[in-house]
């Protein structure tokens, strides 16, 4: 007999066949509970035309409760298809075009299958600044941060927030999720160089829900790497490097993260690299905390933190030696649950690498001969901001 699960499944599936001018039979004896389960098995573009149903299912795909529960569905079932990726190609005097495609297993590898691709992205020459619960954080060219939505097309817009600065100031931002208050957040850190290689952090932070910037505890550190920091439980991480140690082969490196909920920094230790010039960068795939050490000329180190916070359970699980094919700046995109493929980005161009006998193949994309810059950023299809009113409360 088939379980309840698959049961559930089936009956999704049926459901997101129905046009809007068919009644739901199939649903409309069953219990509330039940057709909430339903629903949140859905695909986003379904939810969208399912809205027009009735007022209660409306009120019902709109409210907090639902667009949690169906962004939980899609985080925890990885076979559902809904993982994707958008890419932001800059052209050589032809600007920028935006893509987003299905991260969807094929064979057990992942396969990108273009969902669109569009000339006029949600605002001017837009630059990712980070990525949660299926949001991109963007900011434009006229001093604005967008919080948008590709799978909804919805938005927020709001001011970028500055302080005071002196020359020797360095810019880094992060983005996610307050889960204690139920809050997206932009957290912005003006970092000044002093004696000693090290840096003084001023931070701010840009609240959602209350719709304004606040200054927050700064801290002290080495030079933080990452431009953009990545968010994982909670916490917003990002890179730094000890510039008090000239030589790049001895340097330390380390992570620092921010607790959105408590605001509180920590830091944590990265694997132990081998001798010879190198940096680290950070990811998250299938939710785990990524790191690549990038060994010059043509090496890298793939590690996963398997248990979150535990320094020791950092596993390496690739070994990659590039071609002069593929050289480049590596971002991790996507790795499959056994560890045994992964999409990267290098430089400027796509590829899959194969674990089992080194290979890549090479992934198309936007990107062509003329491209100058791809900017990337994967994320779950949600329903993140619908449940927002029109006064850009949640």
């Amino acid at each position: 007999m088939a379980s309840g699960e698959q049961k559930l499944g089936e009956l999704a599936e049926q459901t997101s066949t129905l046009s809007l001018h068919e009644s739901p039979p199939l649903l409309a004896n069953l219990p509330q509970e039940i057709i909430e389960e339903v629903l949140a098995r859905l695909p986003v573009e379904c939810l969208l035309r399912f809205r027009c149903v009735s007022k209660s299912w409306l009120a019902l795909i709109t409210s907090h409760y639902f667009v949690n529960t169906h962004l939980d569905v899609c985080k925890n079932k990885h076979e559902s298809g809904r993982n994707r990726l958008f890419l932001i190609a800059s052209f050589s005097g032809l600007g920028k075009i935006c893509s987003i495609s299905s991260i969807v297993p094929e064979n057990s590898s992942p396969t990108l299958i273009e969902l669109s691709r569009f000339s006029k992205s949600p605002c001017r020459s837009p630059r990712i600044l980070g990525s949660c619960n299926g949001l991109l954080c963007l900011s434009t060219v006229n001093f604005k941060l967008i919080l948008w939505n590709p799978s909804t097309r919805k938005s927020v817009e709001f001011p970028d927030s500055f302080i005071q600065t002196s020359s020797g100031c360095y810019i880094r931002y992060g983005f996610g999720y307050d889960e204690r208050t139920n809050d997206y957040k932009v957290v912005k850190m003006f970092s000044f160089e002093k004696n000693g290689g090290r840096h003084e952090n001023k931070v701010k932070v840009f609240s959602l829900r209350a719709n304004s910037w606040t200054m927050m505890s700064g801290f002290s550190s080495a030079y933080i790497y990452g431009k953009c920091g990545v968010f994982l439980n909670g916490a917003i991480h990002w890179e730094i490097r000890d510039t008090d140690v000239s030589n790049s082969s001895t340097a330390s490196w380390e992570i620092v993260a921010l607790d959105l909920g408590s605001e509180r920094y920590r830091t944590m230790a990265l694997p132990s690299a081998e001798n010879g010039k190198f940096y680290w960068t950070l990811g998250v795939s299938r939710g785990c905390l990524l790191a690549c050490c990038i060994y010059y000329p043509k090496r890298t180190h793939l590690w996963v933190m398997k248990e979150y916070g535990v320094v020791g359970s950092w596993t390496k699980v690739a070994s990659i030696t590039l071609s002069d094919d593929h050289r480049g700046y590596i971002t991790v995109l996507h790795m499959t649950e056994n560890c045994e493929e992964v999409l990267l980005k290098l430089g400027t161009q796509l590829a899959l690498y194969n674990s089992r006998d080194g290979s890549f193949k090479h992934v198309e994309c936007v990107a062509t001969p003329r491209t100058i810059e791809v900017q990337s950023a994967t994320y779950d299809e949600s329903l993140a901001l619908l449940d927002m009113g029109h006064d850009g409360q949640i």
